[in-house]
């Protein structure tokens, strides 16, 4: 009898292990192709139709992982709602509010899928948005993160910025202080983020997008845009003065870390216009070979060669940069053109397009100053 329950006792044994094989291996293979990692705070009013507009994509085969990051308000019943709905929803809930970053970090790791897509609770996910994205991921190894274009919620016209396929300018364009990519459009490779231990930075709250982008890209990670609107974009007129000082917060501080890979660069102003750093990148990414070096001096020719017979440097309360001046016409790197009313050896008086009327006058340094101000 002893001898049976010994032979039971191990058999026992055996079967958990078994199951603590497989279950785990069980998980792997039944994993979704997309996982989506939204998180939501305190937006009762906009949530119920961006959850509606990822639970009518055409592409079936996904997760749906929602954190309710210590909402107050009837979020928590929504998502209930929904979850009774569709068992596709799976719902993390922070208590007390622990903010974006930590929340989509949960969001990250509890993810199972090929693809991990992002969406923001206030936007629409147009039905074909995952269709078309995993049908290009599949189609495209070499790209790591797929944006798309994005528009108002009320128009299919694209916004005019973050529709750059080309991975190559994308990089450059993240060194330059621009995001290439939409965030809430984004699907990604999970097993990439996992690879490289990839998560977003509480350093750069208000701004986790950049430095996650600019971590895939350091790790040999391409980004594309596809071309078309896959996402209506909301964009909030309300936002509180102190959200807005944190973002520019940390995308300054984002941009320095960027240029110091290439110079040390710890000025404590705001980060150089494009135009002043792309000389220096250029010179830069000779040793470096960070990024593309044709492409880099393509978009210098493209947005910021003046072909006029005078260039000046002009030092202006808002921006400063040079200036092409003929006798009639003017241009100002990174901006529109203008025109030239009066010059005198000494000084500019420029009417600037959309603007007003100013003037600038040459100081010892050979710089042109502005004066005083028309309207």
């Amino acid at each position: 009898m002893k001898h049976l329950s010994k032979k039971y006792v191990v058999l026992v044994c055996l079967t958990c292990m078994l199951l603590l094989g497989v279950i785990p291996l069980w998980r792997y293979v039944t994993r979704p192709t997309v996982s989506v990692v939204m998180s939501t705070y305190n937006r009762e009013s906009l949530l119920p139709r961006a959850i509606e507009s990822i639970l009518s994509q055409t592409f079936t085969d996904f997760e749906f992982i929602i954190i309710n990051d210590g909402s107050a308000d009837s979020t928590a019943e929504i998502l209930e709602n929904y979850a009774r709905q569709d068992k596709r929803i799976k719902i993390i809930t922070n208590r007390p509010n622990q903010g974006l970053i930590a929340s989509l970090n949960k969001g990250l790791d509890m993810a199972r899928g090929k693809y991990i897509a992002r969406m923001d609770d206030d936007d629409i996910s147009l039905p074909k948005r995952f269709e078309k994205q995993v049908k290009y991921l599949d189609e495209h190894p070499e790209i790591t993160v797929l944006g798309t274009q994005i528009s108002p919620p009320g128009s299919m016209t694209p916004y005019n910025f973050q529709r750059e396929p080309d991975p190559d300018i994308n990089a450059i364009q993240l060194y330059l202080g621009s995001v290439p990519l939409s965030h809430p459009s984004i699907m990604v490779r999970r097993d990439f983020l996992n690879k490289h231990h990839i998560r977003y930075r509480e350093a750069y709250k208000a701004a986790e997008d950049r430095p996650f982008y600019g971590e895939i890209i350091t790790n040999g990670g391409k980004m594309s845009v596809y071309p078309e609107v896959l996402l209506k974009y909301y964009i909030h007129p309300d936002k509180y003065a102190s959200y807005e000082y944190e973002q520019n917060v940390s995308k300054r501080r984002f941009h320095y870390e960027m240029i110091n890979r290439f110079f040390e660069y710890k000025d404590g102003r705001d980060p150089f216009s494009r135009c002043l750093l792309l000389p220096k990148l250029i010179e830069a990414n000779r040793t470096k070979k960070l990024l593309n070096q044709q492409k880099l001096e393509q978009i210098w020719e493209k947005d910021c060669r003046l072909d006029f017979p005078v260039v000046e440097y002009f030092h202006h309360p808002s921006w400063e940069g040079y200036v092409g001046l003929s006798d009639h016409l003017c241009k100002r790197q990174e901006a529109g053109s203008c025109q030239v009313l009066k010059k005198t050896p000494t000084s500019y008086t420029i009417k600037w397009d959309g603007y007003g009327i100013e003037t600038f006058e040459k100081a010892a340094d050979g710089k042109y100053y502005l004066k005083q101000e028309t309207k």
